[in-house]
């Protein structure tokens, strides 16, 4: 995207050129699917904001279907690069995602989806108050289900 203003508090903090790239492969025969994609982000801007908000990311999904269930995990990871990503003053690190599910087929274009995923690493020890967790990376724990 060409000429991107990024606005905080109603006026524009940068501006520059955000583009967006991404490459991914999917294949599915009926049994097995197997998915991934790999996203990458520059931030073109003159001077000290250049780069600002550059990032990585990817992700991988496999599953098997057993008849009109199919149980599947997906790992990614978000890797920031630019230092237009910090939380509080503290560098923001990547963030991984590791996550199992399953999607059951209830009618015809009518899918049940249940997942549990664990979100690890993205922002240092900013929301640790346990002083007994100091040092090792926080995590979150995510829940979900979906009528797609």
């Amino acid at each position: 995207m060409k000429d991107v203003e990024i606005v905080s508090g109603g006026r524009a903090i940068q501006s520059g050129d955000d583009n967006f790239y991404s490459a991914g492969l999917q294949y599915d025969n009926g049994t097995v699917l197997a998915m991934s994609e790999y996203i990458w982000r520059l931030w073109d801007a003159e001077g000290a904001q250049d780069g600002t908000l550059d990032s990585e990311a990817f992700y991988l999904t496999a599953g098997y279907r057993f008849g009109d269930v199919m149980p599947y995990v997906t790992y990614s990871k978000f890797t920031p690069e630019g230092n237009g990503y910090v939380a509080q003053g503290s560098s923001m690190d990547s963030r991984k995602t590791t996550a199992i599910g399953a999607r059951w087929d209830v009618v015809t274009n009518l899918a049940l989806k249940a997942q549990i995923e664990e979100v690890s690493g993205g922002v240092g020890d900013q929301f640790i108050s346990d002083p007994s967790r100091q040092g090792r990376e926080p995590t979150t724990q995510v829940y979900s289900i979906a009528l797609d």
